[in-house]
């Protein structure tokens, strides 16, 4: 089917405002399928010509226009229900750091196309080179490890947003515990970003009340849509 004259225009107008400004994902899995389908193994499959499992490679990204995303280097939640189970956690804690590894050896491979973000100023910097802005997000407090040193070595390493929970049940506390609170007053100090999807209404009062900083809600929908059965 032919594109209309109108269609068209709307295109060019659409592909003006992504040559001007970048449009940001703000949260995608990619390196959570490639650990599920490839063993984070970046060999011949990724080439730019190729397309990969799932919605998301550097190839569509590029076709799309996309400017950047914030990678999520997620980890499933340990099998434990012991939330003070160092064991447990240390193992999570060392496939974050193989996913934080990962995003790094994606910038290198794709290090003419894409550049990581450690600060607010690189993202427009990398647009104007005409670069993909990778940033890096932990999604939950589990890959911490119960530890304001590995929060802080993540954050050297690029992370710049970490969720408060994910899918596994923490310790209720009627919302943020003191160690909550103290992580959040950590976050703000170091500059990496909270983000409160995937937490209770009682935690994102809280931590709205509690941070010094804008919060975000990186994929999140609106509540009322439960109610309606959507």
């Amino acid at each position: 089917m032919p594109i209309s004259e109108s269609t068209a225009s709307r295109m060019d107008e659409a592909l003006e405002v992504l040559g001007s400004v970048p449009l940001i994902d703000g949260h995608n899995d990619w390196p959570h399928l490639i650990r599920g389908f490839y063993d984070n193994r970046l060999d011949e499959r990724f080439d730019l010509d190729k397309n990969l499992v799932g919605h998301v490679d550097m190839n569509r990204l590029l076709q799309g226009k996309s400017g950047g995303a914030f990678w999520s280097v997620y980890v499933d939640c340990p099998e434990s229900d012991d939330f003070n189970d160092n064991a447990a956690h240390f193992e999570i804690i060392r496939d974050t750091m193989q996913q934080i590894d990962l995003v790094h050896r994606l910038v290198r491979l794709y290090k003419k196309h894409m550049g990581l973000v450690r600060r607010a100023s690189d993202i427009m910097a990398l647009h104007r080179e005409g670069r993909f802005a990778s940033l890096i997000g932990v999604e939950g407090l589990h890959q911490i490890g119960n530890s304001p040193s590995i929060l802080r070595l993540y954050h050297k390493l690029g992370v710049r947003f970490r969720l408060t929970s994910q899918t596994a049940t923490i310790p209720a506390h009627d919302g943020l515990s003191v160690y909550g609170r103290n992580m959040v007053r950590e976050m703000n100090r170091i500059g990496m970003i909270i983000d409160l999807s995937h937490t209770s209404e009682a935690v994102m009062r809280q931590t709205l009340d509690q941070s010094a900083a804008p919060v975000i809600f990186s994929h999140s929908s609106t509540f009322v849509w439960l109610s309606l059965g959507i």
